[in-house]
């Protein structure tokens, strides 16, 4: 997702150190306004504490995000321009403490877009520390939370591999298989399991090596009830397609923890993930 600039700034305004900004009065007709824009905010922290802390862009994110989130004011306002253009928002990260001014009336023409999460997400990153002018910290950021919300490691791995996250970080990832936090995708993790199979390194021995690291360090989030199922015989199906020996030796592996592809046959086309 990609903003028009003129919906929400501020960063100018941080690093200049004023706020050459035309605004109304406070609104006082904006309690859904204020709900609306603290439920996200909670939201995202539930999400954002879900997610491994190396994908995040601040190895302090969590406790800068946090003290952003409780130390930043928000205040309504009727009308909220920036450079002669009406805006959804503006951040003063500068200030003690520091303001989010919100445009109500442009706030409430979103009212059930997807665009005011990341928007609120934008607003706090120039608190946190991070400059957001090109949306590229809150769009990876939002990508992120939308897999946690679907509960979707695919998502997470797509999005990590785009940010060269992905394999060069198994030992991360392999450590995350195991914290409650990912217990979270356990339902998804057949499929995820299935993704990474048709995602074999062909050409470098040490992405493979990397890549079968991840392999089996996500196979332990599958339950028992999974090692006869459809989704291990996809797995199976997507191994045998290959002729890396590191699909063999995943095949090995998968046999070594009592889930062979006896099942093969039954792998349904719609279990397989793109």
């Amino acid at each position: 997702m990609k903003f028009n600039w003129k919906m929400t700034t501020g960063m100018l305004a941080m690093w200049l150190g004023f706020s050459p900004v035309q605004a109304g009065h406070i609104t006082h007709g904006g309690d859904i306004v204020l709900q609306e824009f603290h439920a996200y905010r909670q939201e995202i922290s539930s999400e954002l504490s879900t997610l491994p802390g190396f994908i995040l862009p601040l190895p302090n994110f969590m406790t800068a995000w946090e003290r952003a989130t409780t130390q930043t004011h928000i205040e309504l306002r009727d009308k909220l321009e920036w450079q002669g253009f009406e805006v959804i928002a503006i951040v003063h990260p500068t200030l003690l403490p520091p303001l989010i001014e919100i445009n109500t009336p442009r706030w409430l023409s979103y009212q059930g877009s997807t665009e005011l999460k990341q928007i609120v997400i934008h607003e706090y990153l120039p608190v946190v520390g991070l400059v957001d002018t090109q949306y590229q910290y809150s769009q990876s950021l939002s990508a992120y939370l939308s897999g946690v919300q679907n509960r979707s490691l695919v998502s997470l791995f797509k999005q990590a591999r785009q940010e060269n996250l992905f394999l060069t970080h198994s030992a991360l990832w392999t450590e995350y298989f195991t914290t409650p936090e990912a217990r979270r995708f356990q339902n998804k993790a057949p499929e995820a399991l299935i993704w990474l199979a048709s995602q074999i390194p062909a050409h470098s021995d040490v992405e493979g090596k990397n890549w079968l690291q991840l392999f089996q360090g996500l196979f332990p989030l599958l339950s028992v009830s999974e090692y006869q199922g459809a989704s291990l015989a996809c797995v199976h199906l997507k191994l045998q397609q290959s002729s890396s020996n590191w699909a063999q030796k995943a095949a090995e592996f998968l046999k070594q923890k009592g889930a062979p592809p006896r099942l093969i046959n039954r792998c349904p086309i719609s279990s397989l993930p793109q």
